[in-house]
């Protein structure tokens, strides 16, 4: 089982956040119908703020937690990453409420081909063989058909 995990263990995550996300959409969809998107995005904030305070606390994450605070360029990096988690969000569960869960998320799933560009651009990385962006062409071409037959 451990050399299972060792080689697998990154799909089932990401099949697991998949399906995380997948559920959280269509629960989202439901909680929009009652409530605006800022106050969702507030509770669920909050939520996860208690929670991995709780889970950085336990762990005795302090002296980390210090350096990012003494670090110009990670206290940079992690206001970038919160900026763009709010952007995200935030525009995820509008574009849920402007119209529902499942065309979001088939516009949200072009994100892999805006990771590949980013970390070209800003790392100068090539991440995904030539194979793989093959791959992506199809999840681009399968959105662009997702978008038009929902119309």
């Amino acid at each position: 089982m451990a050399a299972f995990w060792q080689t697998y263990g990154w799909v089932v995550l990401g099949l697991t956040a998949g399906a995380g996300w997948g559920m959280s959409y269509i629960l989202y969809e439901k909680l929009l119908l009652k409530f605006p998107v800022s106050l969702v995005m507030f509770l669920t904030g909050m939520a996860s703020f208690a929670f991995f305070g709780i889970v950085a606390w336990s762990r005795g994450y302090l002296p980390e937690i210090k350096t990012v605070f003494s670090t110009p360029m990670l206290i940079g990096g992690f206001i970038a990453v919160i900026a763009l988690n709010i952007l995200a969000n935030a525009s995820i569960l509008t574009a849920v409420n402007m119209s529902n869960a499942s065309r979001a998320a088939f516009l949200e799933i072009s994100y892999p081909l805006f990771t590949l560009l980013f970390a070209y651009i800003i790392f100068k990385e090539i991440q995904l063989s030539a194979l793989g962006m093959v791959g992506g062409c199809f999840i681009l071409l399968g959105t662009i058909i997702m978008v038009y037959a929902g119309k």
